[in-house]
């Protein structure tokens, strides 16, 4: 079940069966996820797995969340709002995050810096403001966006 999917990391830490239920269940409250808690993980959408796999990170505390490609396989409206959830807890949690992502719209639209990389090599660095002001055509094709940014 989706329970026993998020109770893994916990029970990996040996953290006592209560105080982990406990927590898994104010993930999942603070998520809107509680409904999902008895169902089995293939029954669940991109979106939902997304935000299992999320809560799953989430839930150990960590100080730094490195992810990739969060919201490659989601579509816009579940992107949305799997990077809403993001961005909540990285303010309430003052979490850093680290995220690769091809989508310069996101990358624009919520990174406090931007890292831009060629065939491994790092040609450019600033906020999503140094971005925009600069070679926009050059970042564009490095991120592969072919829509018109909509900053």
């Amino acid at each position: 079940t989706v329970f026993d999917n998020i109770l893994f990391p916990l029970a990996i830490k040996k953290m006592k069966q209560i105080e982990a239920r406990n927590l898994i269940y104010k993930y999942a409250d603070e998520f809107g996820i509680t409904y999902l808690l008895p169902r089995k993980v293939k029954e669940l959408s991109n979106g939902q797995k997304k935000v299992i796999s999320f809560i799953k990170m989430i839930i150990k505390e960590p100080n730094i969340i490195l992810l990739d490609e969060l919201t490659s396989d989601l579509d816009k409206d579940t992107s949305k709002y799997v990077l809403d959830i993001l961005i909540n807890y990285i303010k309430k949690h003052h979490s850093t995050c680290i995220m690769v992502t091809h989508d310069l719209n996101i990358a624009l639209a919520h990174a406090e810096e931007i890292m831009v990389m060629d065939d491994g090599k790092i040609i450019k660095t600033g906020t999503p403001s140094d971005m925009y002001l600069s070679n926009i055509k050059q970042i564009k094709e490095l991120f592969h966006a072919g829509e018109v940014l909509n900053v």
